[in-house]
């Protein structure tokens, strides 16, 4: 957050803070509290009603349908965007967030934005976080369209059965086209269909209780897939799925 790019955001931050302190201490239902929420989110908002007292630090990266309502003790932490459909309530002290710092560098913010469906009723001391959706995600079944559609909501996909699950590994790992570019690189199948799943965009977790297959698992930052060998792997879906369930 130090670098100059972060700037515009702190900025803000500190516009927001200044404002909400006008809002929160106006009493309620008067002009000055009016003015306050226009200045809070830049512009007019005719059908929301809001009970205060409020924090949000990214008020205009927030847009809302018609008929919310929204009651007292909500917090939005929102620089990811935050999205509320139309005949919205959400009860006291709820929090939506859309951000965290990354785990390697604090300096760095993730974000993701957060969708709240028309007619979403939101109860009371509820968190709402950019979430992930697990699915049986492999070579053989790349589950690319529900990747597309979870994104619109700001959910990632996290790959089970990553490797193929327990009694299918083989089929995967001995594949000609994956055993192939294991071989141009020198690693293990299993490393390249992790590595892929990384390039891919999915959060892959395998399991295993064998200290050599956890080790190596883990060991897939010394290379890379091509753009060709990528589009070798995509080409592999079948929509094969190993579960039946």
């Amino acid at each position: 957050m130090h670098s100059e790019e972060y700037r515009p955001c702190v900025e803000e931050l500190h516009r927001s803070y200044k404002v909400l302190h006008k809002l929160n201490s106006a009493e309620p239902l008067s002009e000055e509290q009016t003015k306050a929420f226009t200045e809070l989110f830049g512009k007019k908002h005719e059908s929301i009603g809001i009970f205060t007292p409020v924090q949000i630090d990214f008020p205009k990266q927030m847009c809302f349908g018609k008929n919310v309502f929204i009651n007292h003790g909500f917090t939005a932490m929102s620089i990811g965007g935050i999205e509320i459909g139309n005949n919205v309530q959400i009860g006291p002290h709820v929090t939506i967030i859309t951000n965290n710092h990354d785990m390697n560098d604090r300096d760095i913010l993730r974000c993701k934005s957060v969708l709240i469906e028309d007619n979403a009723w939101i109860g009371t001391g509820a968190t709402i976080l950019p979430a992930l959706l697990q699915n049986e995600t492999h070579p053989y079944h790349q589950s690319t369209e529900i990747k597309e559609h979870i994104a619109k909501y700001g959910t990632v996909l996290e790959s089970w059965f990553p490797l193929g699950g327990r009694g299918n590994t083989q089929t995967l790992f001995n594949d000609e086209t994956i055993s192939s570019i294991a071989e141009a690189h020198g690693v293990s199948s299993a490393q390249v269909i992790i590595r892929w799943h990384l390039q891919a965009g999915n959060i892959c977790i395998p399991g295993s209780s064998n200290e050599d297959h956890i080790k190596e698992d883990y060991d897939v930052w010394n290379f890379e897939l091509s753009e060709s060998e990528m589009e070798r792997m995509a080409a592999l879906e079948k929509d094969e799925r190993f579960a039946d369930y």
